[in-house]
């Protein structure tokens, strides 16, 4: 969490002293996360959102590079409940399972392909890159032995995984500083089966 606070607050700082500077600037990013991960413990939550922030830099009229930080949230969607015979565990007869939600923060540089046309709308290729920092908070189990109902028990779990991501989008000039894009990827998870498709709106000012 203080490597995030850090990060965010350098972005901060970079982009206080892009004020000045030409080609730099600034991102404020929010949309819909779709969660298509399968096989592990991301499975179980549904579809979210995602708001952050980040600083650009134009290399050149077709190539932009990027810092960005984004925070998600996915919601738990799954209950299970399961029944077993006494003998089987100790004289358990049910076992249920419930959570409330994941939270994520993306820490990424990025870099952009702009078409050369010069038109109102320029669609843009890119790829992406960095760690997800991903917890999930209050999973909770309760269980019954026999005719005694135990309490739940909390459980809470973190992780950081290194991804990759390749996307698309389009972008629309709307003055000469301001420019609002439309644009969706797919995140990969290096060290486990998890996919991430977020589609965002992402409004950027140039300094």
């Amino acid at each position: 969490m203080k490597s995030i606070v850090v990060l965010f607050l350098l972005i901060v700082c970079l982009a206080l002293g892009a004020l000045s500077q030409e080609r730099f600037g600034i991102e404020l990013v929010g949309g819909r996360l779709f969660n298509k991960t399968q096989g592990n413990g991301l499975t179980v939550f549904g579809d979210g959102f995602s708001v952050g922030s980040g600083l650009s830099y134009d290399a050149s009229e077709q190539t932009q590079i990027g810092l960005r930080v984004v925070y998600s949230e996915m919601p738990y969607t799954s209950s299970a409940y399961y029944g077993v015979r006494p003998a089987a565990i100790d004289k358990i007869t049910s076992l249920f399972f419930q959570g409330e939600k994941a939270s994520s923060f993306e820490t990424s540089v990025g870099l952009k392909f702009t078409s050369e046309t010069s038109l109102f709308v320029r669609p843009y290729l890119f790829i992406r890159g960095g760690l997800y920092f991903t917890k999930t908070e209050k999973k909770k189990s309760s269980y019954r032995i026999v005719d005694d109902i135990r309490p739940p028990t909390v459980i809470g779990t973190s992780s950081t995984n290194g991804f990759g991501a390749i996307g698309a989008g389009l972008k629309f000039s709307l003055l000469s500083e301001l420019s609002l894009n439309l644009e969706t990827a797919i995140h990969k998870f290096f060290a486990q089966n998890s996919v991430l498709v977020p589609f965002l709106i992402t409004t950027c000012i140039t300094m």
